[in-house]
């Protein structure tokens, strides 16, 4: 099996857990903060919705140039909208996915600040760390203002204190 197919099978599991708890969320809370310094939950679902597009540039690309600090979090416009983005920033990972040969995935990738690297490996490592970890750090983040906001939660990786476990491939025939 090819290093990509094994990346879309996790790929496609982290995105059913993702579109879960986007279809939890509160229409009339997406403005709601738990601190002053935190994003909307709106603003936060709407970063978890652009992530995958961040994974086609470490699936494409060479490098990624962040001089210009860390980007404006996106204004969330409606649960249509934020599942139309997921969706099609998705499809489009899939495709990178799809056209990533192992050698491909194997060569160096760099994310840096100007002359300085800030991380540096082996694309499918980045990719693996910059995409998927960092969408799973931000869901996590979106499953607290949930549970605070009293939304019951959806099982992940096994059951909630609201809910059975929802696995993440169907069972097979």
């Amino acid at each position: 099996m090819r290093i990509a197919d094994l990346l879309k099978v996790e790929f496609d599991a982290e995105a059913a857990k993702t579109h879960s708890y986007f279809s939890a969320m509160p229409e009339d809370k997406v403005k709601w903060k738990p601190h002053e310094l935190s994003p909307s939950l709106g603003s936060l679902a709407k970063h978890v919705a652009n992530l995958p597009a961040f994974g086609v540039v470490f699936l494409t690309t060479d490098s990624m140039e962040a001089s210009g600090g860390p980007p404006k979090l996106p204004e969330y416009a409606g649960r249509a909208d934020l599942m139309r983005t997921f969706e099609e920033n998705c499809t489009r990972l899939r495709e990178a996915l799809v056209n990533a040969s192992d050698e491909y995935l194997k060569a160096p990738w760099a994310f840096k600040a100007g002359d300085k690297v800030l991380e540096e490996g082996p694309r499918a490592a980045m990719y693996q760390l910059m995409c998927v970890d960092h969408s799973i750090h931000h869901r996590a983040q979106l499953g607290v203002y949930l549970r605070l906001l009293g939304v019951p939660l959806p099982g992940l990786y096994g059951p909630s204190a609201d809910g059975p476990w929802q696995p993440a491939w169907p069972k097979s025939k």
